[in-house]
């Protein structure tokens, strides 16, 4: 049970924002590969560093979220971390999925048409296409806040899913991410990867080598408590809640 509350900052006026990064797997080949790019050098944050696509949940993302219901249960985790499927985490899966169009053209969908005069004005891109995103394809795989003394703090969701690389983008990626391609565990490996991002692919390597009831035991979540960073485990997900 960690000792200080995750979500303190402990670095003054450095704020936690909330973020969520898509885990996409390709398992078309021998060895599952995983779509990673390269953040550009002048970023702030882990300039140069390699990562999964993803980025912050922002107001529209809560927008889209609050047309879903969704049941809230007791919770007994650290520092009153919820569940995933608790109406408080729809909004990080759904910046998962917007994210990693923008970054990468890549679109989750089930191919339910869009209304754009449904959608929030960040996600009109979608409403212009036709078509309607969907979170049922991903899975909590992790959670982690960023630990104190980076210049940028975040309480990130990790999900994954399973996506071909052959299948051609939809959309145009936005040049956040360079280099983007599919990479094998240990070509991932081999990059230059932030800390957290290499021990979420270690967590990769779980899931994959003991597949989807591996999250049973728990979800992996990674903070700053007082004797270091810590890794401890939320409460199995439940099924996304339906629309």
């Amino acid at each position: 049970m960690p000792r200080t509350d995750a979500r303190a900052t402990g670095d003054g006026d450095v704020p936690i924002r909330n973020a969520a990064c898509l885990i996409l797997v390709d398992r078309t080949e021998r060895d599952p590969r995983l779509l990673m790019g390269r953040r550009l050098p002048t970023q702030v944050f882990l300039p140069n560093k390699w990562v999964f696509p993803g980025g912050r949940v922002d107001d529209d993302d809560h927008t889209l979220a609050s047309q879903y219901k969704a049941i809230v249960r007791p919770t007994t985790e650290p520092s009153g971390a919820a569940p995933a499927s608790d109406p408080r985490h729809l909004p990080f899966a759904w910046a998962a999925v917007r994210e990693t169009y923008e970054e990468a053209g890549i679109l989750i969908t089930d191919g339910a048409p869009a209304n754009p005069a449904t959608l929030p004005p960040t996600w009109q891109a979608f409403g212009n296409l036709g078509v309607m995103p969907t979170i049922d394809r991903l899975r909590p795989l992790a959670r982690a806040v960023t630990p104190p003394g980076l210049p940028r703090r975040f309480d990130t969701w990790f999900y994954i899913a399973d996506w071909e690389a052959g299948q051609k983008p939809t959309g145009t990626p936005d040049g956040e991410l360079l280099d983007l391609g599919w990479f094998t565990l240990a070509q991932v490996r081999a990059l230059d990867l932030p800390y957290i991002t290499r021990l979420i692919v270690d967590d990769v390597a779980i899931d994959l080598s003991a597949g989807p009831s591996a999250g049973g035991a728990g979800i992996p979540f990674y903070y700053q408590a007082v004797d270091g960073y810590t890794r401890t485990l939320m409460a199995p997900a439940k099924p996304w809640p339906a629309p």
